[in-house]
């Protein structure tokens, strides 16, 4: 299970309640909503999609503990595509 908690406008905390539960710190810009924001109707939203992308690729104890959210793409260059298509 994913819980997202918008600590602020760019920053959130994110539980995943599964075998290991973990809290992950995670940011990013305006500018990076921005690319999304007729997709997605909140930071939030990315968020939880970010990491549904995340748990489909690794554990959660493998993802970062703190981490801007636009380096996923760093690790997994098809995230960005995640996000272009419907999901």
């Amino acid at each position: 299970m994913i819980n997202v908690l918008e600590i602020d406008i760019n920053n959130f905390e994110v539980e995943i309640s599964s075998k290991d539960k973990t809290i992950h710190k995670v940011y990013f810009s305006d500018d990076f909503f921005k690319n999304y924001d007729k997709k997605f109707k909140s930071k939030k939203d990315i968020v939880f999609k970010s990491f549904q992308f995340l748990l489909k690729r690794e554990k959660n104890t493998s993802i970062l503990k703190t981490f801007n959210i636009q380096v996923i793409k760093n690790y997994f260059p098809e995230y960005e595509i995640f996000f272009l298509k419907d999901n």
